[in-house]
């Protein structure tokens, strides 16, 4: 049992998180022992009650050991079997002969892969604030741009330096777990490498790529989870890109290793509706523009690696304000193509693949139409892979002139959809304790 004494909101939720954090037991922390109850006082912000925190670390403990549950029944037995489909690959290849916008995209993509295969693979190093996401990063943008390639047009170049690279990270020690966003970076991009070409990997190569995937990635989010580490309960980025990234990898090998894979999917069901629910009421995101570009990038590889493997979504599509996240996006960038920049963003544009796979998922020509400039610029495989049926611009789709993301609290008008010199506001609103805020409300 763990005591806690009558203290200040403030050190009753440090306390109150290192208590969720410690490794789990046979105990569960109780809150008691005070001459005051720990009703009312400052929780984190996923939890409405001290009992619904205790009820969650118990039910999380539970889900990591639990091995009775088949979260795998419905486990799609062919590779690919992650986003791509041999159906999928073959009506892509029929747009590419009759759309020149989309044969442009990969005559792009063509141009990076080319220039990949140049490049020497990444080795294991850190960067100054002790992570590996540039090189994460790096690695999993030429895994999937050259398996993407070999898959599209057969070239074995493609396939020989992706290889390569999957090698390289599936040959480090580690995947840097004290800091878990590269475990989950690098977890996607070496399962959707293993997914994407598994018919033309050797024995030893898909073997090698396996275990990978199993200790330096599943293995490691296992032990998050019985740890109740932060991020299983955060309402914000890390949760997605963690829960996603281990469920991708346990859909590439779950039928390899079911009883890991189980447990993964079975604590990811616990723990991603904290920070689905973010996007609620109506799309919003209160991290800024950067963040919601990372974060909705995790949810579009999750969700369709979900949906290709598995026939499901386990009903995160359909979470409160997430089909209209993309008119958030639409809004919050300006006439010039530059963000309304609030928290920690940066105001440059970013490239958002998944306002291509929104406007498939949602019947959004809209989407497509915003980012359509935006993919010739900085195109990427997947918006190859997603690309849309139909396009809509801003302009002619007699969209609102302005908006308000209430959950998010943000603001925003334009004169104009047309013209780069219309008048643009945004103002933000909101809670400055919210992730990767700044001190700029009212801004």
């Amino acid at each position: 049992m763990y005591y806690i004494p009558m203290l200040s909101p403030r050190s009753a939720l440090t306390i109150i998180i290192a208590l969720l954090m410690l490794p789990a037991t046979s105990q569960v922390p109780v809150f008691a022992g005070s001459s005051e109850s720990v009703e009312g006082k400052e929780l984190p912000p996923v939890f409405k009650s001290w009992e619904q925190a205790k009820s969650w670390v118990l039910s999380l403990q539970d889900a990591s050991t639990k091995t009775d549950a088949n979260e795998l029944s419905n486990l799609k037995p062919r590779h690919p079997r992650l986003i791509i489909s041999a159906s999928m690959l073959e009506r892509l290849r029929q747009k590419l002969t009759e759309d020149k916008d989309a044969a442009a995209l990969l005559n792009n993509l063509k141009e990076k892969g080319d220039a990949m295969l140049k490049e020497a693979p990444v080795a294991q190093t850190k960067s100054a604030e002790n992570n590996m996401l540039e090189i994460s990063r790096l690695a999993q943008k030429r895994i999937v741009t050259l398996a993407g390639l070999y898959l599209i047009e057969g070239t074995q170049a493609y396939l020989k330096r992706a290889k390569e690279e999957m090698k390289a990270i599936a040959s480090m020690s580690d995947w840097n777990p004290a800091h878990f966003l590269d475990v989950a970076e690098m977890t996607t991009a070496l399962a959707l490498g293993y997914d994407w070409l598994y018919d033309s990997l050797t024995k030893e190569e898909e073997e090698q790529f396996r275990a990978a995937i199993l200790e330096l990635g599943l293995n490691q989010g296992l032990k998050q989870y019985t740890e109740h580490k932060w991020w299983t309960f955060s309402a914000f980025n890390w949760n997605i890109v963690c829960n996603g990234g281990l469920i991708v990898g346990a859909l590439a090998i779950g039928d390899k290793h079911p009883d890991e894979a189980n447990r993964i999917i079975n604590c990811a069901r616990i723990s991603i509706p904290y920070a689905m629910a973010s996007f609620s009421p109506d799309g919003g995101w209160a991290e800024g523009p950067g963040y919601w570009c990372y974060t909705t990038k995790y949810a579009m590889l999750m969700l369709s690696s979900l949906k290709s493997a598995m026939g499901t979504d386990f009903g995160w599509m359909s979470s409160p304000g997430f089909a209209n996240t993309g008119l958030y996006r639409i809004h919050y960038s300006s006439p010039t193509g530059e963000y309304f920049n609030f928290a920690d963003s940066s105001a440059e544009e970013r490239r958002a693949p998944q306002m291509y796979w929104m406007s498939r998922e949602f019947k959004q020509p809209l989407y497509a139409g915003a980012e359509s400039a935006t993919a010739l610029r900085h195109t990427t495989i997947f918006h190859l892979l997603f690309y849309p049926e139909s396009f809509k611009q801003p302009e002619r789709a007699s969209l609102a002139r302005s908006a308000l993301f209430k959950g998010a609290e943000l603001g925003f008008y334009r004169s104009d959809w047309s013209q780069k010199n219309a008048l643009y506001l945004g103002f933000k609103g909101g809670d400055n304790r919210a992730s990767h805020a700044n001190l700029d409300l009212g801004t």
